[in-house]
């Protein structure tokens, strides 16, 4: 659920551009981080047993429990010149299960503006292999590996970064009219049918709103509308915290098939844009969002 008590029913996304990378190598892009998952691979995750957390304090005082890789990532933030925008990552990384590949690593990069750094990416890669986190070995022979990761980026007000909430997620304005459908747990969705460009097939959307967050759950190239997996999202959400954004909040799930679903989340913390994306499946990009947690040392 989110983190605001009231509902309400429709009435009818990630990766930052990096300036600077610890390393002095080039980001990987977020077209590789498109990459199909592997045909071994099935959408429930794990988590390695022999992978120990490690548990920090917060202001307030409770702890925080960050998976290892993702501890390790942040650990190289806090240690260098820290970013304006305050430092959150997600407390879990899901793996997605594969007989081939049960380890995963993140590389860490910076947003500069000027001699300021404004922000910050961690992209986890799914792998055969162990790979240290940061190493170039991630950039040179895994590019395509990248199956996860997180931002966060301080913009000059609260107006800007809300600006950006839409764009960075890829929600998009829809047709006036479309047809109501109950997604369960008193939501109400609108599916709405994309007319076709340059011969492809028209895209089937479903959108709706919970508090301040805008969803759209997008099917490329089919006129069936992913009814399943809205309601799969809005089960979950009916029972998990999304971070409450200051201003706005947008979820993006892309679609194209079985093999590639794309998911990006985006929200506002005062003049600061988070993300979150996922491009094997939808409900642990949720997972990662949910978790979402301020990292102290």
């Amino acid at each position: 659920m989110v983190c605001m008590k009231k509902r309400s029913a429709m009435s009818g996304v990630l990766v930052l551009g990096l300036g600077i990378l610890l390393t002095g190598c080039s980001s990987p892009s977020q077209s590789a981080a498109k990459s199909p998952q592997s045909a071994a691979a099935v959408h429930r995750t794990t988590s390695p047993s022999s992978h120990k957390q490690t548990t920090h304090k917060t202001l307030s005082g409770s702890a925080v429990t960050f998976s290892p890789v993702i501890n390790r990532a942040m650990n190289i933030l806090s240690v260098s010149s820290l970013p304006k925008t305050p430092l959150y990552a997600p407390t879990v990384a899901p793996i997605p299960y594969s007989p081939d590949r049960r380890n995963v690593s993140a590389f860490v990069s910076k947003s500069k503006t000027g001699k300021d750094v404004v922000g910050y990416t961690v992209n986890l890669y799914w792998l055969a292999n162990n790979v240290p986190v940061n190493s170039p070995e991630l950039l040179n022979r895994y590019p395509t590996s990248v199956y996860a990761g997180f931002s966060g980026m301080a913009y000059a007000s609260s107006v800007m970064a809300t600006d950006r909430v839409f764009l960075s997620a890829g929600n998009r304005s829809l047709p006036v009219r479309g047809n109501a459908i109950d997604l369960g747990n008193g939501i109400m969705g609108i599916v709405f049918h994309i007319p076709a460009k340059n011969g492809s097939l028209e895209d089937a959307v479903i959108e709706w709103r919970e508090g301040r967050w805008n969803m759209q759950v997008h099917h490329y190239n089919s006129q069936v509308p992913l009814v399943s997996l809205a309601r799969e999202m809005v089960a979950y959400l009916h029972t998990a915290f999304l971070p409450a954004p200051d201003s706005r909040g947008a979820i993006n799930v892309a679609s194209e098939g079985p093999a590639y679903t794309y998911t990006k989340v985006a929200w506002t913390k005062s003049n600061n844009l988070y993300q979150v994306f996922n491009n094997v499946n939808a409900i642990d990009a949720l997972r990662m969002a949910v978790s979402m947690r301020l990292f102290t040392k």
